[in-house]
């Protein structure tokens, strides 16, 4: 007789993310399963640091929202999803309170910078189950080429930014504009 795996929810993540032997581990919980998020190196820290600063900068002046570094969400209909996206945005109209655990609202915005240990496909995965949950703009940055892809649509393709374009916020962020030469002018 086969048996059933155990499937996590967001609450047994939660305990999980506090026991002492997981005190420095990204955790996220994927489709019921517990997985580790390899710890970011310092390019890919880097990147995520620029991005989250000027979001944070645009956001405050603008009172728009909130700006977070692997903070997990999940969808409140989804119990066996937290995904950590490197950097989030969540409008301030869609944040009913601010409190200790996960959101229980999936961001606006997800960015997820690309580490050596993440496949494409696994990131356009992602860029689809963020958009399949909720989220309107996707970033995808790619370091070692130096690109960007944008997703808005999970029907479309994405579109593909290079070091001579301009990223914007879309309507998630109106006016927000980042040139992306300076994501990777460290």
């Amino acid at each position: 007789m086969a048996t059933q795996e155990k499937l996590y929810t967001v609450e047994d993540l939660w305990v999980l993310t506090h026991l002492p032997e997981n005190e420095h581990k990204h955790l996220e919980l994927v489709y019921g399963k517990v997985v580790a998020k390899m710890s970011p190196g310092q390019i890919h820290g880097i990147i995520a640091a620029i991005i989250c600063g000027k979001l944070i900068n645009y956001a405050q002046a603008h009172d728009l929202g909130y700006v977070a570094v692997e903070s997990g969400h999940y969808h409140p209909k989804d119990r066996h999803n937290v995904r950590l996206p490197d950097v989030s945005f969540i409008k301030k109209e869609r944040v009913t309170e601010l409190k200790e655990g996960f959101a229980s609202v999936m961001p606006d915005l997800a960015v997820e910078v690309k580490s050596p240990s993440n496949t494409f496909k696994e990131l356009e995965e992602k860029a689809h189950f963020y958009l399949d949950n909720g989220v309107s703009l996707v970033w995808i940055v790619y370091p070692t080429s130096e690109t960007i892809e944008v997703f808005t649509d999970i029907e479309a393709d994405a579109l593909t930014l290079t070091i001579a374009d301009t990223l914007d916020g879309g309507d998630v962020l109106k006016g927000f504009t980042l040139v992306v030469k300076d994501i990777f002018d460290y």
